[in-house]
């Protein structure tokens, strides 16, 4: 977080006049700035707070992640939590279920967590398993949405019981 003001002429020069009720969210290596929020805006970082949560509402600290990763310079965030074992239809179909969370510091998300079955690497394959069908979790970024484990799990089911959904369904 940094703090945001507004520049206005001073007898010649300017002046900086801070804006209380804003603050700009800024990466910590190239203080670029991500998005200009209101004061109430609650980080949800990407290491700490998003896999922090994600071991909670799978109640295990050892994730399995399928794939990880940032985008758009830094602005979006997501961690892919895959079952250990592929799954196998009757019709001969494989597929592992996942966890998706994902996050923004650039305003375009609110934290989600989505049981999915598409396996993300990019902006397109984000998009794709977000538009997909199925339960899903999401909380904005403000000072309630600490603290909703039990919430996060209800929503979704959890995971285990989306591979005999998914099988189902094919």
């Amino acid at each position: 977080e940094a703090p945001v003001f507004v520049q206005v002429p001073n007898n010649g020069t300017f002046k900086y006049i801070p804006q209380d009720d804003r603050k700009a969210i800024v990466r910590d290596d190239t203080y670029e700035t991500l998005g200009l929020f209101k004061d109430s805006y609650q980080i949800h970082q990407y290491e700490e707070w998003l896999l922090g949560t994600v071991a909670n509402v799978i109640d295990d600290s050892n994730l399995q992640i399928g794939s990880a990763g940032l985008l758009r310079s830094g602005g979006v965030a997501w961690v892919s939590i895959e079952m250990p074992e592929t799954i196998s239809t009757k019709a001969g179909f494989e597929f592992r279920p996942h966890l998706l969370a994902t996050t923004s510091h650039n305003g375009t998300l609110a934290t989600t967590f989505k049981r999915v079955v598409t396996a993300v690497v990019c902006d397109n394959t984000l998009a794709g398993a977000l538009g997909e069908d199925g339960s899903e979790f999401k909380t904005r970024h403000s000072k309630y949405s600490n603290g909703r484990i039990q919430d996060i799990r209800d929503a979704l089911g959890i995971i285990h019981s989306m591979a005999d959904e998914v099988s189902l369904e094919i």
